[in-house]
């Protein structure tokens, strides 16, 4: 499901907002295929949620006029609106629920992947639903770990694909630039883009291997804010 709204400039403000929900199942790719599935005869039991699907997205971006400077609302003559004036504030803001991620076992425990190079360990028993409730989710415990057990020796775990789900994401990318007439000739225009222009962190999934003393620990975030500036002549 897609929507899109957009509005026309008015006072030199242009938005436009867009929402998706999704729902993406697969049993092959991202490690669930033939190759790499728990049980290669048994594609069945790979179905489950993409990694990278995220069921909800929202992303607003917006272009602002400032009302300073030449032809706008407020100081359009005079040295003033020279300096202040004619400048552009953009911005992209996306927020999205988490993606999905799979509880594995710290050790393979079926005996059905002898000498397989870069197989996926295998998943454990779920005996509950794993799945905190957002209010108790932290970057020490994101997941109940208590909610998987390793499965008995020479069997194959019963816990599905991408059954937890990961921490949101919030990020704004912001842009002020500028044009300048320095004659008929010449032009230049200056840019000043940030990108997590609020330096929110966005944490990565936590580690899923159970058993372990940093199961469910996070212990890594996108990255941080980082600037950049440009000047552009044109003649």
């Amino acid at each position: 499901l897609q929507t899109r709204l957009q509005t026309r400039a008015r006072h030199g403000l242009t938005t436009g907002l867009s929402y998706t929900w999704s729902k993406n199942m697969i049993n092959t790719g991202e490690n669930q295929g033939a190759n790499s599935a728990q049980d290669a005869r048994n594609l069945r039991v790979e179905w489950g949620n993409a990694a990278v699907n995220r069921r909800h997205m929202v992303v607003i971006n917006h272009v602002y006029e400032v009302p300073f400077g030449h032809g706008r609302a407020f100081l359009s003559e005079g040295w003033l609106g020279h300096i202040v004036g004619n400048w552009n504030v953009s911005g992209v803001w996306g927020m999205m629920t988490g993606t999905w991620f799979t509880p594995r076992n710290p050790t393979e425990v079926s005996n059905a992947k002898d000498n397989c190079n870069g197989c996926p360990a295998e998943r454990p028993n779920r005996i509950g639903n794993g799945n905190l409730p957002p209010d108790q989710r932290t970057i020490d415990r994101w997941f109940d770990a208590s909610a998987f057990q390793v499965q008995p020796q020479y069997t194959f775990g019963n816990a599905g694909n991408n059954i937890l789900e990961g921490p949101g994401y919030f990020n704004v990318d912001a842009g002020i630039h500028r044009n300048f007439s320095l004659s008929e000739r010449w032009k230049a225009t200056f840019r000043l883009e940030m990108f997590n222009a609020f330096n929110h962190a966005n944490f990565n999934n936590p580690v899923s291997t159970i058993n372990s003393a940093t199961t469910g620990q996070i212990s890594g975030t996108q990255p941080a804010r980082s600037m950049q500036m440009a000047l552009k002549l044109t003649f």
